[in-house]
């Protein structure tokens, strides 16, 4: 019996040395994949910085340059915003807030998040199909809603980057008692072995991808007692489907 007891202790022991192993592993790829993101948008700000300033000490300074300059500053003002959506996405990972419900029209969310990115989708030539129809009011925390579809609208726009077609839609399902919104692309697709993680932390198909948004978005949906089904198809495109509960 004692020999049994020792074992069994030397086993738990083992398996809470494997346990901190792993969690070790873990934060080195994660402190990895974000130093090297972070890293990647702060060096080409530098990178401009440092153009603008030796122009300006050389003396070389011309009215000419003013619109070659507004270039640069608008290279680093999306860079910086990269920066800080990675930096935001890390923090909705590794500390997620409880959501503070309130009743909530999906339709309108939506709609403001299309807004917010108009200027992409328009920059990178991608036409928005709305086929939005009247949903019922659920209880969600808006801030996160919006966090949400901005997320998979920003996705969306990345994976079509020679422009193409963003449609949104929804339907309603009486019998589940769900509202259900879907965000649809006809970009590059996902291959069908990258579907199975694509929740995964830090797992991206994408070149310069974090694989925290899709992390993040799955979290909120979750903690709303939703779900997210995504279905893609390689060189035609990826539809992501959001379903929550109507109050």
């Amino acid at each position: 019996e004692d020999r049994v007891q020792q074992k069994t202790h030397e086993l738990e022991q083992a398996n809470r040395q494997l346990v901190q192993v792993e969690k070790s592993a873990s934060l080195g790829r994660m402190a990895a994949t974000v130093a090297h993101e972070i890293n990647n948008p702060l060096t080409g700000v530098y990178t401009y910085i440092r153009l603008m300033e030796r122009k300006i000490e050389a003396g070389q300074y011309e009215a000419a340059d003013v619109e070659k300059y507004r270039g640069y500053l608008d290279t680093m003002r999306r860079e910086v915003e990269r920066t800080t959506a990675i930096v935001q996405n890390l923090l909705d990972f590794t500390r997620p807030k409880e959501p503070v419900r309130k009743q909530l029209n999906l339709v309108k969310v939506v709609e403001e998040s299309l807004s917010l990115i108009r200027n992409k989708l328009n920059l990178n030539n991608i036409e928005v199909v709305n086929l939005m129809k009247p949903l019922p009011d659920i209880m969600a925390d808006p801030a996160h809603m919006k966090q949400v579809f901005l997320n998979l609208m920003i996705n969306a726009c990345e994976a079509m980057e020679g422009g193409g077609t963003l449609t949104v839609g929804s339907e309603v399902d009486e019998g589940e008692n769900t509202a259900t919104v879907s965000v649809r692309d006809t970009g590059v697709g996902i291959q069908a072995e990258n579907l199975a993680r694509i929740f995964d932390p830090f797992f991206s198909t994408k070149e310069k991808g974090t694989g925290l948004g899709l992390s993040v978005v799955n979290g909120i949906v979750s903690r709303h007692n939703g779900k997210v089904a995504i279905d893609s198809s390689p060189g035609k495109g990826t539809r992501v489907r959001v379903t929550l509960p109507i109050s």
